[in-house]
């Protein structure tokens, strides 16, 4: 009998939760948290650069920060503090701006152009690293420091790719920066929101323990893998619902990517959006509840019309299959935090990819071929 994804989901979810646990023994400090939170307190405008999966985190945190400031927590309404979106920067002045930008090597060659010329002109930047000896950290006038492994930490490329994961009980390049980075930021925006006792630590422990107390039902797991497989020919369409952190867009983002990493014909589509689907394909629905009556309404067609398969990705308590719009529903408890469910959803779906990659024998430098925003 042919092995399933059982025990490759495993072991990734295992060193998800290792790395999670080196997160918490290399947290940025309180001085930095401190430090951090004045800045974005103090700047009129803040504005985010990164390329490929970090422009997404850069994402996740310029909407957290949008609607902070919508609901009057970082001051009234009427300082127009100004948030920009990922990639979108000030044209005429960099006065008042605060820059965050994402780059796991700190190499990455247009987030250092940016992050220069804005310093010169008189941003102030947050560079958001894992290497200490880089240009991006010596740019930057606050570093946040997130332990993972960079471009410049691959090794041999073209062992197995997850065969170096397993051997050397590491993930693979660019997941613990953007996972650390996720993570961090969750954790500093939950603490600036509550304006209580616990500190950022505390908070992402609270987190961490969720994320460890949950594991996701290996039937489900063994059930999307059957889905997900590849013929080469279907598509693999990925959707998600507007949630108030942004967090589920991040995770719909990356499993797009991270599915053209592996061979498939993946793409994202924003909320409310009618995808293009051809007979067979896949559709991943990421949702913070039950399905819009107009997405039931769409799935249930594409279902009974072209033999579309359905999956839901989401945040409730109970995880019934609407058997007239939906092929399978993996559930994801919410959790206490309004991010716990989100940050449950990505350690499921990072853990579900590179399961993927294991038992399909993916190599790293086969990832880097398939697709451009590899890293």
């Amino acid at each position: 009998m042919e092995e399933g994804i059982t025990k490759h989901f495993e072991n990734a979810y295992r060193l998800v939760l290792r790395y999670l646990k080196t997160l918490y023994r290399n947290f940025p400090s309180e001085d930095v948290c401190e430090e951090l939170k004045e800045r974005v307190e103090l700047h009129e405008k803040c504005a985010f650069h990164g390329m490929g999966r970090s422009r997404s985190v850069a994402y996740f945190v310029a909407r957290s920060l949008s609607s902070m400031v919508e609901e009057g927590m970082l001051g009234d309404k009427e300082s127009r503090k100004v948030v920009y979106p990922p990639n979108f920067l000030p044209r005429r002045r960099w006065d008042g701006v605060l820059l965050f930008s994402f780059s796991g090597s700190g190499e990455t060659l247009e987030t250092v152009r940016v992050a220069e010329s804005a310093k010169e002109e008189g941003a102030s930047v947050v560079g958001v690293t894992s290497s200490r000896n880089s240009t991006l950290y010596s740019t930057s006038d606050l570093r946040v420091l997130i332990p993972g492994k960079s471009k410049k930490d691959t090794g041999n490329a073209t062992k197995g790719y997850y065969e170096r994961l397993l051997m050397k009980k590491d993930l693979p390049l660019g997941t613990t920066f953007e996972i650390g980075s996720t993570y961090f930021f969750a954790s500093f925006l939950e603490w600036m929101k509550e304006g209580g006792p616990s500190r950022p630590k505390e908070i992402f422990r609270e987190l961490y323990e969720e994320v460890r107390g949950y594991f996701p039902d290996r039937g489900e797991v063994e059930r999307l893998y059957e889905y997900f497989l590849n013929d080469g020919k279907k598509r693999v369409v990925v959707m998600a619902s507007a949630d108030h952190s942004g967090l589920l867009e991040l995770c719909g983002k990356f499993f797009a990517i991270r599915a053209s990493h592996l061979g498939r014909n993946a793409y994202f589509y924003r909320d409310c959006s009618c995808p293009r689907t051809n007979e067979g394909d896949l559709v991943v629905v990421f949702g913070d509840a039950d399905l819009h009556p107009s997405w039931k309404r769409l799935f249930g067609r594409l279902r009974r019309e072209k033999g579309v398969r359905i999956v839901e990705v989401k945040h409730t308590r109970e995880g019934n299959v609407d058997e007239e719009v939906s092929d399978l529903c993996v559930n994801i408890p919410r959790g206490t935090r309004d991010v716990s469910g989100g940050l449950r959803t990505l350690t499921f779906c990072e853990s579900f990819l590179y399961g993927v990659a294991s038992k399909e024998g993916v190599r790293e430098i086969q990832m880097k071929e398939r697709h451009s925003e590899f890293s």
